[in-house]
């Protein structure tokens, strides 16, 4: 079956050395090389060569959600692929991905986004933590293989690792430039209950290096919980119980540690919940160090991050929410992570 035309749009913002890497994985791909062409916005003149590679500069007040648009109308393929400039992708990315389209005659399919094998204790620490349930919830799946192949909900998929048909994409407009973050689970979302095929697929994964542990992860989780807190409010259908849960516990925290210094009742109740939140905590820990790596500083550093992980995502996911009833459409900027 003939291979579809298949557009791959980057934005970014990151050092040139870090963009090259992304791009030469692409043009290193095992795709007929006259069915693909990569798309590379950015706010910056970039200087790139390859006849594949075409450039686009956007003014500095666009966002990313604006960026990614800007590409796809340019783009002339009939699926488009979005990666982020840091990803690097595996030779069968494009082949593996465009039989879902001419077999499987999906909407819009999504992989993992793992990590590399030779990065530091930190990233790594970083990358095990991601993929925790206990640490990230719902979000897991993005950053390891969780599942097998299925039909996916918007908050199984992530979109450093994605492509989606073309008039799909502008069927639903694209990406909501005042959603931001969060602007791809607002479009999938709007997808999937419009009765559009949303895959999760383990075999289309790619590397991406996650933040250092504890405070650059800690800035992404609250950035990205920002857009999140704002969609429930433009979007109720969108609300899940567990987005709660982060903010309930600060919340209930802090209200138990008030009520403490007049009622001992308060005080066992605060203290009970501390106790049961560091039992997880330790469990937590003893199975990443016996699943993935036996370094005892994973006992000491993991549940220390893990809070601070789950304080980041609390105040950031009450932050968006509270910005946007006061009429602040998007949360912040991207934090710049090198």
């Amino acid at each position: 079956m003939k291979k579809p035309f298949i557009s791959i749009i980057i934005p970014t913002w990151r050092k040139n050395k870090i963009l090259n890497r992304c791009l030469h994985s692409l043009l290193d791909q095992n795709y007929p090389q006259d069915h693909f062409e990569i798309i590379v916005v950015s706010k910056k003149r970039l200087n790139l060569s390859g006849k594949k590679i075409r450039t686009l500069t956007i003014p500095k007040n666009k966002n990313h959600a604006q960026a990614r648009n800007i590409g796809v109308n340019k783009a002339k393929g009939k699926i488009l692929a979005f990666c982020d400039d840091d990803c690097l992708l595996p030779k069968n990315w494009l082949l593996n991905a465009s039989a879902y389209f001419t077999e499987k005659l999906a909407d819009l399919i999504s992989g993992p986004i793992l990590p590399p094998k030779k990065i530091s204790f930190k990233q790594r620490l970083s990358g095990y933590l991601v993929g925790s349930r206990f640490t990230i919830g719902f979000a897991a799946p993005r950053y390891r293989k969780l599942f097998p192949e299925k039909e996916a909900n918007e908050f199984d998929l992530i979109l450093a690792n994605t492509f989606i048909k073309k008039s799909v994409f502008e069927k639903f407009g694209g990406f909501n430039r005042d959603q931001v973050p969060c602007e791809e689970n607002f479009l999938y979302a709007r997808l999937k209950n419009n009765g559009g095929k949303l895959l999760y697929v383990p075999k289309i994964s790619c590397h991406h290096l996650p933040p250092s542990i504890v405070f650059p992860l800690a800035k992404k989780i609250f950035f990205y919980a920002q857009g999140r807190g704002a969609m429930i409010v433009r979007a109720p259908e969108t609300f899940h119980p567990q987005y709660l849960i982060p903010s309930f516990f600060i919340l209930i925290s802090l209200g138990l540690l008030i009520l403490s210094l007049f009622s001992l009742l308060a005080f066992s109740f605060l203290l009970a919940t501390i106790l049961v939140y560091l039992l997880l905590n330790l469990i937590s820990a003893a199975y990443i160090f016996r699943q993935f790596e036996k370094n005892p500083l994973i006992f000491i550093i993991a549940p220390l991050a893990t809070f601070v992980i789950h304080v980041s995502y609390g105040l950031g996911f009450l932050n968006g929410f509270i910005l946007y009833l006061l009429g602040q459409k998007q949360a912040v900027k991207m934090p710049r992570v090198n």
